[in-house]
């Protein structure tokens, strides 16, 4: 029974004609067209601006620009050989960070090597006007030093 549906299938499917239908499809027309366009777009670039060094233009200005700088916040502390801890001062290192914070804000600083018997100790200085003042970079201490000319 199976054989003869197939058969009575094959010859339906061999008497068939396929039917052709034409469809006709309009060309899709290429134009070239120009026109300008504006394209916004944020960017952001690091550019080195030089900054212009100057002294300090009065003691009220280094005075208070110490006053921010936490520089004489920090405290070093070593224990010596014996295991007691003392404070080490780092005058070196204080002085030269104070020297470069105050040029990173556009101020002219300088540092200064004092001699105290055999001991040696690193203080900054500042010009104002017609005079050098010294700054203890560990406490903000400003005392008149010198005077130009």
């Amino acid at each position: 029974m199976k054989i003869g549906l197939l058969l009575i299938c094959l010859l339906l499917l061999v008497g068939c004609q396929p039917v052709e239908r034409v469809i006709e499809v309009e060309k899709p027309v290429l134009q070239i067209v120009e026109r300008t366009v504006t394209v916004e777009k944020e960017v952001e670039v690091i550019v080195e601006v030089p900054r212009e060094i100057s002294e300090f233009p009065s003691l009220e200005v280094l005075e208070k620009w110490l006053a921010e700088d936490d520089l004489d916040s920090r405290v070093v502390l070593r224990a010596d050989s014996t295991g007691l801890v003392v404070f080490t001062g780092s005058c070196d290192y204080t002085a030269l960070e104070l020297q470069r914070r105050a040029l990173n804000d556009g101020f002219l600083m300088s540092t200064e090597i004092l001699e105290q018997g055999k001991k040696l100790h690193m203080i900054c200085s500042a010009v104002i006007g017609n005079s050098i003042y010294f700054v203890e970079p560990s406490n903000d201490k400003v005392w008149l030093g010198a005077y130009r000319n």
